[in-house]
């Protein structure tokens, strides 16, 4: 590959960061193959980072960024396509917990943003749980698994404990609706045509999860961009 070159990324205010840089190898094509070229973290105050990346080997980029607010416990994230970022640029939102129980959970918030995104683990961690609504969606219970389901996969609500909860936008978008109609109706998958995600995270107001008797931290379950939410062309 080519020598390396670098660009400096500048941050709001934080308490550390973490980076991640990708070319894409198809550049518009971004679901058939991506390198990662850097990637790197530091948990204390910064005013900016430095990307490396091969000069002339790619055109089309992933940029990926947390910058920390309290860590393990509150932070921001921000991912760009195409061209890599100058600066990091915030979701300006803010959200509160009432109530993170699996039959009660409520946040209020403020700000402008397009949806809310909340992840739920089981107390064994074989169990996942994704619930994603719009912005008025702040007050839900998880729904009551049938019967089957229960058998097959030993797995019940109740079992669950909230992980995180999301607040999101996309700058080129102005709706959940148009979210949908990309990611079920297109025949373009999602990140082809939409260039940039960002979005404020909460993880559990205790900052642990339960596993069985256990308790465990969020140090062990902090999320990575391999984590992240991806929508793809329906079938």
């Amino acid at each position: 590959m080519n020598s390396a070159i670098s660009k400096t990324i500048n941050l709001p205010s934080n308490n550390g960061f973490r980076k991640y840089l990708y070319g894409i190898s198809n550049p518009g094509h971004r679901y058939e193959g991506r390198y990662r070229l850097d990637y790197g973290r530091d948990y204390n105050p910064v005013s900016s980072f430095e990307v490396f990346y091969p000069q002339q080997s790619f055109t089309d980029y992933r940029t990926s960024m947390y910058v920390i607010d309290e860590l393990y416990q509150k932070e921001w994230y921000q991912s760009v396509y195409g061209e890599i970022p100058t600066n990091f640029t915030k979701i300006d939102v803010d959200f509160n917990y009432l109530s993170t129980s699996y039959d009660n959970f409520e946040i209020t918030t403020s700000g402008d943003y397009i949806k809310i995104i909340s992840a739920w683990r089981s107390d064994s961690y074989s169990g996942y749980w994704s619930i994603s609504g719009g912005k008025e969606d702040k007050k839900y219970a998880l729904p009551v698994f049938p019967n089957s389901a229960k058998q097959l996969f030993n797995l019940n609500r109740t079992s669950f404990n909230l992980w995180l909860t999301d607040i999101v936008d996309y700058p080129e978008l102005l709706s959940n609706s148009e979210v949908l109609n990309i990611g079920f109706n297109s025949p373009d998958y999602f990140y082809d045509v939409v260039n940039e995600f960002r979005r404020y995270t909460k993880y559990a107001p205790d900052g642990l999860l339960k596993q069985g008797s256990k308790k465990v931290s969020s140090v062990e379950l902090l999320r990575e961009p391999f984590m992240d939410y991806w929508l793809l062309k329906s079938c």
